[in-house]
């Protein structure tokens, strides 16, 4: 009996959250428990972060098997970011990196729907999207041609010396026009 009033009671201040946030009865709780949980800003380093405004979360169906379980529930999730919050040579850079990751409108957009649970795909999603960025943090370095070695130069002058006097010798000799 404990737990079932402990549940009730959960649920009826999380409907009432809800409605004090502007919500209205038929929205669902747990979307607002969603966002009110999580963190205000994703941190990708000490010095960089996205603040929660410029992150858009959206609830989507997930694919695969599942039953009725996932023709009822939005567990999936899609966490979009717009580009033009990041530094310059990070935006191009992850505009290079991940191409198929980019929409029209300029925004990075990172899928999760491998678990059951929107908590746990928004994590997933999120924590890709930092894993991403930061991989794009740090400029690459500019490749430096490589010169060819002189061995290697003389190696190759000899070979076709080589080859050039075995084909002298085959014309046979320079009297004999025939």
């Amino acid at each position: 009996m404990g737990a079932r009033w402990w549940l009730e009671a959960t649920v009826g201040l999380v409907l009432a959250s809800c409605l004090l946030a502007g919500g209205t009865e038929t929205s669902r709780p747990l979307d607002f428990l969603l966002r009110a949980e999580l963190s205000p800003m994703l941190r990708i380093t000490d010095s960089l972060q996205i603040p929660a405004a410029a992150v858009r979360v959206r609830f989507i169906h997930a694919r695969g098997p599942g039953g009725q379980h996932v023709n009822k529930a939005a567990t999936g999730v899609e966490v979009r970011v717009a580009v033009a919050v990041l530094p310059p040579g990070v935006g191009r850079r992850l505009a290079a990196r991940y191409p198929a990751h980019l929409n029209d409108d300029g925004e990075l957009v990172v899928a999760a729907d491998s678990r059951r649970s929107q908590l746990h795909n928004r994590r997933e999603a999120e924590a890709r999207l930092v894993e991403m960025v930061r991989a794009c943090l740090v400029p690459p370095r500019p490749r430096r041609p490589t010169r060819v070695p002189a061995g290697s130069r003389r190696a190759r002058l000899a070979a076709k010396r080589r080859r050039g006097e075995i084909k002298r010798q085959r014309r046979g000799p320079a009297g004999d026009e025939g």
